[in-house]
């Protein structure tokens, strides 16, 4: 069966994916054009507004994250809460607060977890996360940086 478009001897653009492309490419480059100092003037406007929703959107993001890494290790918020009452809001291996933040907002301790069978270990700050994560969970690496750092 013909395209619409082809009984008229005309293929219309939006039926071919490359045409279409490059036909809103140049649409957005023109509208952008004409509009630019309109867009400019409605930021400084609304400037405040724009950053307060930027903020809510970067939090959102966040605790939608955390909310997929905690099904990812296979427990519930609850669980996660119960786990930081356990270890006193604090890191297991340093016993500090998190100090890392993102938009003024604490975040939380990171799940720390056995790559081999996923078993949760506990709650780290992202400092002693990274740590862990490039030393690869190898104690025999550990114990040299143990060594290392005691002088031996």
């Amino acid at each position: 069966m013909a395209e619409y478009g082809e009984l008229r001897g005309v293929v219309m653009p939006y039926k071919d994916p490359i045409k279409r492309l490059e036909y809103a490419r140049a649409y957005n480059k023109n509208w952008y054009l004409k509009n630019t100092e309109e867009k400019r003037q409605y930021y400084l406007k609304n400037k405040q507004h724009i950053k307060g929703l930027y903020d809510k959107q970067k939090l959102r993001r966040h605790y939608n994250n955390h909310k997929h890494n905690l099904l990812k290790y296979g427990i519930t918020i609850e669980e996660y809460n119960e786990l930081l009452e356990r270890q006193n809001h604090v890191c297991a291996i340093c016993m500090g607060k998190e100090t890392r933040t993102l938009g003024g907002t604490l975040c939380r301790l990171s799940v720390d977890h056995q790559h081999g069978n996923g078993k949760i270990r506990g709650l780290l700050c992202v400092k002693c996360n990274a740590a862990v994560a490039f030393l690869g969970d190898n104690p025999e690496l550990v114990m040299r940086v143990l060594s290392y750092l005691e002088g031996k």
